[in-house]
């Protein structure tokens, strides 16, 4: 039985890629006007098809991880996780609309968004083609300062602060005084916000432990993988403004 099943894994693996090199056979033929790998940096950011994304070795990705410095390389070895999860790689039709989804990390863009559209867009002097999927940097602004505030709750929790945890976690004060400064911002969040609350609230303690620094890369990357999930199910499901695919 596992021989057979090791077969069928094979004969599949196959299958997949004569898939992909038939429909970039045809991409070329059609001249989609997809941007090709050396081509798709735009001002201060980079935006890649998800079907181009590999996934990112630990080294490549060791000490991207700055405290509240989030990388272009990092969210997008996130994206690449979403895009080879099963949830998609299974479904014909996912898998084909994902494949010709671009990504978007505008990290230089302050407002706490993202968004899935099916219609053409403009960053710097460059129009993307649709489907595409945009994460803006103050999103990831406000992730990482609450996956802090999240990662200093689990230092309490481990026995090394002698705080009363039922009356004062970090993660309550945190995300009030991040939502109010963001209301105060016009919906926007940036990189001297995050720093501000994070002297505010006095987690800034977090960013000189190793330990607590790495659990809070782990939440960060669970919630960036939500959103990005979540943006991909708009596209998946047609959930979205501009012409369909």
């Amino acid at each position: 039985m596992d021989d057979i099943n090791g077969k069928l894994d094979d004969l599949e693996d196959h299958l997949e890629n004569k898939l992909r090199g038939v429909e970039e056979r045809i991409d070329r033929k059609l001249g989609s006007g997809r941007p090709s790998p050396d081509s798709r940096e735009v001002p201060g950011e980079i935006h890649c098809l998800l079907g181009d994304l590999r996934a990112v070795s630990p080294e490549a990705l060791a000490g991207i991880y700055n405290g509240l410095e989030t990388s272009v390389v990092d969210v997008q070895s996130i994206a690449s996780q979403v895009f080879n999860s099963t949830h998609v790689q299974s479904n014909r039709l996912y898998r084909d609309l994902a494949v010709r989804t671009s990504f978007v990390p505008y990290l230089s863009e302050t407002q706490v968004n993202a968004f899935a559209t099916h219609t053409p867009m403009e960053i710097g002097d460059r129009e993307i083609p649709p489907p595409l999927i945009v994460l803006l940097g103050g999103a990831v602004n406000a992730t990482r300062v609450a996956s802090l505030a999240l990662a200093a709750d689990d230092l309490a929790e481990g026995g090394t602060d002698d705080r009363d945890l039922d009356n004062d976690r970090h993660l309550p004060r945190v995300m009030k005084r991040m939502g109010e400064r963001i209301v105060e911002g016009q919906g926007c969040f940036s990189l001297e916000d995050a720093t501000g609350i994070l002297k505010e609230t006095g987690i800034g303690f977090v960013l000189e432990e190793e330990t607590t620094l790495r659990k809070a890369r782990d939440h960060a990357a669970g919630m960036h993988l939500g959103i990005i999930a979540h943006e991909l199910g708009h596209i998946c499901l047609g959930h979205t403004l501009g012409e369909r695919v």
